[in-house]
């Protein structure tokens, strides 16, 4: 099983795009499907459930930043 970015790629295909201008927006279900492969990657290879970081991510990624 490939944990490359396919699934995106599918379906960006699928609505016309081919990578000229703004790409359009997919459905959750799309963003669902590539979180679920990433999740078990990451739970295989470390052995550890998953456990996703606090919410809002935008003050957290600008604080890691500012830190480095």
């Amino acid at each position: 099983e490939s944990l490359d970015k396919e699934v995106v790629r599918r379906a960006l295909l699928a609505t016309g795009y081919r990578g000229d201008g703004e790409p359009p927006a997919l459905p959750d279900e799309v963003w669902q499907q590539t979180s679920a492969r990433y999740i078990d990657a990451y739970e295989r290879l470390t052995g550890t459930p998953f456990q996703p970081g606090a919410y809002p991510v935008g003050p957290r990624i600008l604080e890691h930043l500012h830190v480095s």
